[in-house]
């Protein structure tokens, strides 16, 4: 369906790529009979999740970082290091899982 599939690229969901994209393409939580119950949980939990981040951490990147993606029960980056907003200490992902209390990893 998409050309270089494998390649990390938003601009493919872009408001002037509307028109381009095939109808149905992006569909997540799936719909009709079908559709996933954890939607909204996990709509919300995404939510919660990105302010607890915001708040709790200074998001930089470090000068040569290239996504590397990790499979678990959710898609995760590898080796992402966070900063602490308060007293700047950078977290490693396991410290990150610690620090967060287990919740997001």
């Amino acid at each position: 369906m998409w050309p270089h599939a494998e390649r990390f690229d938003p601009d493919r969901f872009g408001p002037g790529q509307a028109k381009s994209r095939p109808p149905h393409a992006y569909k997540p939580f799936g719909t009709g009979k079908r559709a996933c119950i954890g939607r909204q949980f996990a709509l919300h939990e995404a939510v919660l999740a990105l302010g607890l981040i915001l708040h709790r951490y200074r998001l930089t990147p470090p000068d040569a970082y290239e996504l590397q993606i990790v499979e678990s029960l959710t898609l995760k980056p590898r080796a992402l290091n966070w900063c602490r907003a308060g007293d700047g200490e950078c977290l490693g992902e396991r410290q990150l899982g610690q620090d967060l209390g287990g919740w997001l990893w």
